[in-house]
């Protein structure tokens, strides 16, 4: 038997559900097997400020069900700034087949420069411009709460 699902429960971390897959062990079946990725810190594009990228965390293999790795561990050490490993470069164990029809345009691993976040620049203070294109000026005695004639605009004192 090996393992279809496993279902834990999100507060309590306790096992919720599991389903088993009865298989022969004389048939291959598909699977998924994690990847690994190993040697990130030993890796020149990433000692030259590079950022390691794992778009790819799974592969599909067909195998006999005692042939199946728990995971693939895949060495990036070498990986040079802006260069890829793609999945035809991954040794596989043998008796091991990959499932994808084309591993050369399938990335595991790649190094990228890291993106500059650019802060959008703070415009300077602009003043009001009236109908006619004329500067506005701000009438002295109008604050907040006030109108032209410097009285206040508030509701409460008009009711008393």
């Amino acid at each position: 038997m090996i393992l279809k699902d496993h279902q834990i429960h999100p507060v309590r971390d306790e096992t919720v559900h599991i389903d088993l897959l009865e298989v022969r062990l004389d048939e291959k079946i598909h699977a998924e097997v994690t990847i690994e990725l190993e040697g990130a810190e030993d890796s020149p594009g990433v000692d030259a400020g590079g950022v390691l990228d794992q778009p790819t965390r799974e592969i599909g293999v067909e195998a006999l069900p005692t042939d199946i790795p728990e995971k693939i561990v895949v060495d990036v050490s070498a990986l040079e700034m802006n260069s890829a490993l793609t999945l035809a470069e991954v040794n596989v164990p043998p008796n091991v087949t990959l499932l994808d029809e084309h591993p050369e345009e399938i990335t595991i691993a790649s190094i990228v420069p890291p993106t500059k976040v650019e802060e959008p620049e703070v415009e300077e203070e602009t003043e009001l411009v009236g109908e006619d294109g004329e500067p506005i000026e701000a009438v002295e005695g109008e604050a907040e709460g006030e109108d032209a004639d410097g009285e206040s605009s508030d509701s409460d004192s008009d009711s008393e």
